[in-house]
């Protein structure tokens, strides 16, 4: 290996200290404490690990370009290392929460038409016609959000999860890809 220059040895000195504090974060993007934080602060933080994505792949790119490639097993677990792998995890994140939310939604609906709701004197209701047609509005907008996820994914380029989808030829009919229940 050759001899690096004092100024490369910064760069990799700067790369590991960075790669580290962006692990941290990553880590704390995923946990309790922050889907507790106000959505300012969560909005912040989220471009703060985007930036520090960015700034990591150019000293990626200046390493590798007195070193050669940096070994991927250099990687550590959890950690991102591009904007893609952070966005493909949190909109695959965001569809099962949103799927979460659609089940409870769909639960309130069952509920609303069935026993639950049937003791209760239509007088109850400023406009109770509104009720059941609201609460299916409700469920189809998170099926959107669900889809709408799903769209974001393909347009990230991750290949299709339905390969036999545009084949007209083929009774294939996948499930939805991430085990959203919809």
């Amino acid at each position: 290996m050759k001899t690096l220059l004092p100024h490369q040895q910064r760069v990799i000195k700067e790369y590991e200290i960075l790669s580290t504090k962006l692990e941290a974060l990553g880590k704390f993007l995923e946990s309790a404490k922050f889907k507790g934080l106000r959505a300012s602060d969560s909005l912040n933080l989220l471009e703060q690990h985007k930036a520090m994505g960015a700034y990591l792949n150019i000293l990626q790119r200046r390493i590798q370009a007195f070193t050669g490639p940096i070994q991927e097993d250099t990687v550590k677990e959890g950690s991102y290392r591009t904007e893609k792998e952070f966005t493909i995890k949190k909109a695959k994140e965001l569809r099962v929460e949103i799927d979460n939310a659609l089940q409870n939604v769909k639960d309130f609906k069952n509920c609303c038409l069935g026993s639950c709701c049937m003791d209760t004197p239509p007088h109850a209701f400023a406009n109770p016609s509104e009720v059941p047609a609201n609460i299916q509005l409700a469920s189809r907008h998170l099926e959107d959000a669900i889809m709408r996820l799903g769209m974001t994914l393909k347009a990230i380029g991750n290949p299709t999860p339905y390969p036999k989808s545009y084949d007209p030829t083929s009774n294939v009919v996948e499930p939805t890809a991430d085990g959203p229940k919809l």
